[in-house]
């Protein structure tokens, strides 16, 4: 829910593409989370991994990440730079 949805019809570039947009994925189960990584692969964008649910809140509303079409870098980047509430 971090991405404008006419965004994630749009926005999405192949693999590789300089500045491709990336998606932030928490989730505790592993097998999980790669399949949700497949499909924001899939999907034109580039998954983050997150970490497990308990830090979810880093791309909740009101963080740095949240709703900002940001790359892989900048999104790792505003990840680091939330504060819980």
């Amino acid at each position: 829910n971090g991405i404008w949805w006419k965004h994630l019809l749009e926005s999405g570039k192949p693999s590789g593409t300089p500045n491709r947009i990336a998606l932030p994925v928490a989730g505790d189960d592993g097998p999980g989370r790669e399949l949700v990584h497949g499909i924001v692969e899939q999907r034109g964008f580039d998954p983050v991994d997150a970490g497990p649910i308990s830090e979810s809140w880093r791309q909740q509303p009101g963080t740095p990440v949240y709703g900002k079409d940001f790359d892989v870098e900048n999104t790792l980047k505003a990840l680091a730079d939330a504060t819980p509430e």
